[in-house]
This record gives C-alpha cells, structure tokens and sequence, in this order.
C-alpha cells in the first residue's frame, strides 16, 4: 500500500516555529496575486522595516482595493520578525487570524486583503499541480510521487492534520488518475456505523 502524509512537510515547520528559532534565509514566498511575482527577503537588519500597500511610497506594492494604502510593516524586534498592521481597513491576518502586531516564524501564512504570501526558507515560485492546489518546492517534491502512482491500481492513504489539505491532495490524485466521473468526497466520521458499508461499498 501506497502511504502518503502531508505531515513530513507541514509539522517540521511549525514545531521550529513554536522553538523560537532565529532561521537564515527567510523569504516571504507570494501565492496570491500571481503578478507578485518573485519571493521577498526577510533578512532586515536590526532597525530596517519594510512598508506593505498601495502607496507608491511604501518599500513593497500590493495591489488590489482590498489592501490599504499603508497596510501593514516587517521589522524586526531584538532578531525576531514581526509584522505590525499599520490601521488598514481589512486587518491583516496571520494563519487565518486578526492581528495587530505578531512574530513570524516559518510556514507562517500572511495576509493582506488578497495577497497571501507563506514564510519559508526555500524560495520559488509556486505552481498550480493540480486543478486547485497550488504548491511550493517542497510540497511539489512531497506530491511528485503521488502523481507517479496516481493512474495505477494501488490504494493511497493522505495523512495529516485538520486543515492540512488532505483533500485538496486527493482531488489533485483522482485528477492525476484521468478516471472518468467525478471525485466524491465523503466523511466517513459523519456516516452512522449501519449505513457505512451500504455507503462506501454498495
């Protein structure tokens, strides 16, 4: 049996990131809006910041009506990074979360309006592998053997945390498959245990 777990790419990150760690070589990684384009060094020197908005005087330029004209700013405080809403009207939002100021660490998703960017230490521009999910370097080398396996006869199991993209991942493999008819996803915690073989089996 084919074992595939998202967990190798997600829980490394984030038990460094609960460390405390000062990590080199950290770059915020663009995923929306695809005209970014190129990773953003977050290596700043003890004082630097960098202002994120609309304006034209601000260090970065994000587009879009969502984001505020001075939305938000990276600096760093005795060697952490951290990012500081600067009063923007749509707030800025760390891991899915309203914040006024909060530290960075790796594998940390930043959000300003419509332009969502992850901190990471292994730059490159992510890519679309499959309808609807999108990945970076290291979760593309993480997929590449699934797609390998995918049009085969082998049973796959994805493995990893709420919220991790489990079935992102498999919608990606019954892609991958070109098996004709729809992928049908079901939650088998929700199904009552008499109905459960009738509904998975037939």
């Amino acid at each position: 049996m084919r074992r595939a777990s998202l967990e190798k790419t997600t829980l490394p990150l984030r038990e460094r990131t609960k460390r405390g760690a000062t990590l080199p070589g950290l770059s915020l990684m663009w995923l929306f809006p695809e005209a970014l384009g190129s990773a953003l060094s977050l290596e700043l020197a003890a004082g630097e910041e960098l202002s994120l908005g609309r304006d034209e005087d601000c260090s970065v330029r994000l587009p879009g009506v969502d984001v505020s004209r001075r939305h938000a700013r990276l600096h760093r405080e005795q060697g952490e990074l951290f990012v500081t809403d600067l009063g923007s009207r749509n707030g800025t939002l760390v891991n899915g979360r309203t914040t006024t100021s909060s530290r960075l660490g790796l594998g940390d998703v930043l959000r300003l309006g419509g332009c969502v960017g992850i901190v990471t230490d292994r730059p490159g521009s992510p890519t679309e592998v499959a309808p609807g999910c999108w990945a970076g370097p290291g979760l593309a080398t993480e997929l590449a053997p699934l797609r390998k396996v995918a049009p085969s006869d082998l049973p796959i199991i994805v493995e990893g945390e709420t919220g991790t993209g489990k079935e992102l991942v498999a919608r990606a493999v019954h892609a991958w498959s070109l098996r004709p008819g729809p992928f049908l996803a079901v939650n088998c915690a929700a199904l009552p245990e008499a109905l459960a073989e009738g509904e998975l089996f037939g």
